[in-house]
């Protein structure tokens, strides 16, 4: 009587598992440049971050490769260099 409305026995399980790796540290040097951009006073950054977690992101902040902004010649212009091995005359 009781399976005609649902409550009877299970046969089955329904099982869905979503995993999400993040990288805690990451996440924290970005938010040290993010804080450091808007120009959050060191007091307060000690206060978020601790004084040895601050230490390293600072020095993992430090050590990113930069980014060297670029801008492209329009398409088929060529750039020319003098050549210092040609005798000028």
């Amino acid at each position: 009587m009781l399976s005609r409305f649902g409550f009877g026995e299970r046969t089955q399980v329904d099982m869905n598992v979503e995993v999400k790796v993040e990288d805690h540290t990451k996440a924290a040097v970005e938010d040290l440049r993010r804080l450091k951009a808007i120009g959050v006073p060191r007091s307060e950054l000690l206060a978020t971050f601790g004084e040895i977690g601050l230490a390293r992101y600072e020095r993992l902040l430090a050590n990113e490769p930069k980014v060297i902004e670029h801008q492209p010649a329009p398409v088929g212009a060529v750039e020319t260099a003098p050549n210092p091995m040609e005798d000028e005359e």
